[in-house]
């Protein structure tokens, strides 16, 4: 918004051969959110600095939860 920018065209072809992606994980993700001075500008530190402390959390957490298909293929077939 700030730099008045222009969405590109809609693409349907091959996106992986593009020059940018998506992060890979949430942690990716939190980290490009937590070093973007643009959207701390806009969002606010505060914001942007809770935010991340909590999708943090959540994202250990999740990891430390066994899910019914590693139970199932995992645990049981070892």
């Amino acid at each position: 918004m700030k730099e008045k920018l222009t969405p590109t065209e809609k693409s349907t072809g091959d996106m992986t051969t593009e020059p940018y992606s998506l992060p890979h994980n949430l942690e990716d993700a939190l980290v490009l959110l937590e070093n973007s001075d643009e959207l701390r500008e806009i969002l606010g530190d505060r914001f942007v600095s809770a935010y991340v402390a909590i999708k943090r959390k959540e994202y250990k957490t999740f990891f430390q939860v066994i899910s019914s298909w590693e139970r199932e293929f995992l645990l049981l077939n070892v």
